[in-house]
């Protein structure tokens, strides 16, 4: 019997993102994440076997890394099993992200920002 992933992960193709639907989660998966998000998040409630087989799963999705992800113009209703999450969205570019700190290196390293220019924070 083939392994049923519908109920660890949610494939948006069109977005080209998985998401785990843990009940404690929601997050999106990086490409090459996985292993690393089973093994963190949910090493306590998922077996290696069934970890790997996750992993499996989300390997032969077509996924887009983070950077090519941007949110669409028209904001859609709440995406079905994502996470709300509260972060940050640059006014410059419209990139986002959830920690301040990845806000401050997304500064530097897309608009070249550094302390001695002043706050220029997303």
């Amino acid at each position: 019997m083939a392994f049923d992933a519908s109920n660890y992960v949610l494939y948006l193709e069109e977005w080209k993102v998985a998401i785990c639907l843990h009940d404690k989660c929601g997050y999106g998966i990086s490409p090459k994440g996985i292993a690393a998000h089973l093994r963190v998040h949910h090493r306590d409630c998922y077996d290696l076997q069934l970890r790997r087989k996750i992993e499996s799963f989300v390997n032969q999705l077509d996924l887009a890394a983070p950077s090519e992800i941007r949110p669409p113009m028209n904001v859609p209703p709440p995406i079905s099993g994502l996470k709300i999450i509260n972060g940050w969205q640059c006014r410059e570019c419209n990139g986002v992200g959830m920690k301040i700190g990845g806000a401050i290196k997304h500064c530097r390293k897309e608009h070249g920002w550094s302390s001695s220019k002043g706050r220029a924070l997303p």
